[in-house]
């Protein structure tokens, strides 16, 4: 039985445990299989997730969540693949386990004061997918788990998610972001594998107006303002999701004909810096990590969507889907050369040269994720990036919440751009407006993005030549101002600072000493777990100061 993975099939299991690809695969999961044996899972309690509240720490609590929800699929593998026993009771148990869970939802998602029966039932990205995850546990190891674990499960993620979605109103049905694609995912598998053909017929134009609403989340281009990472996990789930209404429909509703859907496909190759990393505006951690997985799904679809070279195989993921969409013709995949591409409605700018790869962004400052970052800007040389944005900090409490800007990531003083009169850009929807928009030059206004009256006129200007940036901006105020500060930033320590020039990995950052005095200084960059970069910050500090001036830098 396969339920609704038409792939997942005696013959294709065969080819993926015969087949020298899928080798390294299958091998991290039995070795993660045996390690997930010796040891017994964390405790799920209550001080851990009443962290989220004291300290904003969320990842104590979800440390051990996860744990349990990658054993219970590991295990299930396992028994699956090999018929291997030793693993059934420790999968009843994570299973019984994950069933005496409270609320199936995350510290962060489902907060504290939520009426307790609300609390069960409560679904968002966690909790809708785990009742699919039950699903697919089942088909692969039902027959084999005790009667009375079966029973408990059916009956937990009918409570919780089949009545849930159809008794509570969240407002993720009604969303343009990644959430909706996640949990709507998560939905349709609990109720494909536990609700009625009835309930299934009943529930899915509900489901699928959210689906089509994460596709409204994109411009036109199928651009993701809230990063790659994100693309990756929200568009993973909608095409699980459009899977498993093509295999539900026999083929009847297909998703992927929607142009759109194509368009975000490419939104992939479209984000590449290097083969390593990526565009990292907003919340995007910036390594560019494809997952394998979907990117092979995708590509079995749209055949003329390029692949990066794809990353070593993990047990990170150990689902139905990371071993079924894997495909070992796309083992060798490389990018042809990548093309100059300009989201015009996220005001992205990406430009591809023989010698650097270089992108910026005008936007505005209360974007999905947002980061006060209007003018931010990276180069990449060398396969490596040099001057950068910052990309996404550690997410707490705080991270999400009215102190987002004091932290460094998302303010704008982690980013390069101006600092004028001591004061950083702010949060306002005001979109910069584009002057020049073509492959080499890209020009937009940036005053909106500060709340100062005596600035009239801030104009960024990038031309790019062959293996020169240029980049002006030209100020206009009322009055003479106090101080006009050009910051740069960089995630890699300079090799040299001589006069007029900074140099960072094979980028160096001409200035005239004569306009400018230059500091150096340096903060920390969290990320999640807690994982610290060294933030270098140059600011050349602007000598002569006038209503109207323009200052001008290089990068070779």
């Amino acid at each position: 039985m396969n339920g609704y993975i038409t792939s997942w099939t005696d013959e294709n299991i065969e080819l993926i445990k015969t087949h020298p690809y899928y080798a390294k695969k299958l091998e991290a999961i039995k070795s993660q299989a045996e390690e997930y044996l010796k040891t017994e899972p964390g405790r799920i309690k209550f001080s851990d997730m009443h962290l989220f509240v004291t300290t904003g720490n969320r990842s104590t609590y979800e440390g051990v969540y996860f744990d349990y929800c990658s054993r219970m699929r590991c295990y299930a593998l396992m028994y699956h693949l090999y018929k291997d026993e030793r693993f059934i009771m420790p999968l009843a148990d994570v299973i019984w386990n994950l069933c005496d869970l409270e609320t199936w939802g995350l510290p962060a998602h489902v907060r504290e004061h939520i009426d307790i029966d609300n609390r069960r039932c409560w679904l968002e990205l966690c909790s809708t997918n785990l009742g699919s995850d039950f699903g697919e546990v089942l088909i692969m190891a039902g027959d084999v788990l005790p009667e009375l674990v079966v029973r408990r499960v059916k009956a937990q993620v009918r409570e919780r998610v089949i009545e849930g979605y159809k008794k509570y109103d969240f407002s993720w049905k009604r969303v343009k972001s990644n959430w909706g694609a996640v949990c709507i995912a998560g939905v349709l598998g609990s109720y494909l594998y536990f609700a009625t053909k009835e309930e299934i017929e009943e529930q899915l134009p509900s489901m699928m107006q959210t689906a089509l609403l994460y596709l409204e989340g994109f411009d036109a281009d199928g651009c993701c303002m809230e990063g790659y990472g994100y693309w990756a996990y929200g568009f993973r789930y909608f095409c699980k999701f459009a899977d498993l209404i093509l295999n539900y429909t026999d083929g009847k509703t297909n998703l992927f004909e929607i142009p759109m859907v194509h368009k975000v496909a490419k939104f992939q190759e479209n984000c590449a810096i290097n083969e390593t990393q990526c565009v990292r505006f907003s919340d995007c951690q910036g390594n560019f990590r494809p997952n394998p997985p979907l990117a092979h799904f995708i590509k079995n679809i749209y055949s003329d969507v390029q692949l990066p070279p794809i990353p070593p195989v993990t047990s990170k993921e150990n689902d139905i889907r990371s071993l079924v969409w894997l495909d070992h013709k796309f083992e060798h995949s490389q990018m042809d050369e990548l093309k100059s591409t300009i989201f015009h409605e996220a005001q992205w700018f990406i430009y591809r040269s023989k010698n650097y790869n270089f992108v910026c962004k005008a936007g505005h400052n209360r974007e999905p994720h947002n980061h006060n970052d209007v003018g931010s800007f990276m180069i990449s040389k060398g396969g490596r990036i040099t001057f950068t944005d910052p990309g996404g900090g550690d997410y707490t409490r705080q991270y999400f919440s009215e102190e987002r800007y004091t932290i460094l990531e998302p303010s704008s003083r982690g980013h390069s751009v101006p600092i004028i009169n001591g004061i950083y850009e702010t949060t306002k929807p005001d979109k910069s407006v584009i002057y020049v928009e073509k492959e080499n030059e890209y020009a937009f206004s940036m005053e909106n993005a500060y709340d100062i009256p005596t600035l009239k006129s801030l104009k960024r200007h990038f031309v790019c030549e062959d293996d020169t940036v240029i980049m002006t901006d030209s100020y206009e105020f009322n009055e003479t101002p106090e101080s006009v500060v050009e910051r740069f930033v960089s995630l890699v320590e300079p090799s040299s600072l001589e006069d007029g020039k900074i140099k960072v990995g094979e980028s160096t950052l001409l200035y005239d000493p004569t306009l400018f005095d230059f500091e150096m200084t340096t903060d920390t960059c969290v990320r999640k777990q807690n994982v610290r970069e060294t933030l270098y910050i140059f600011d050349l500090k602007a000598k002569n100061l006038e209503k109207e001036m323009k200052l001008q830098v290089k990068f070779i």
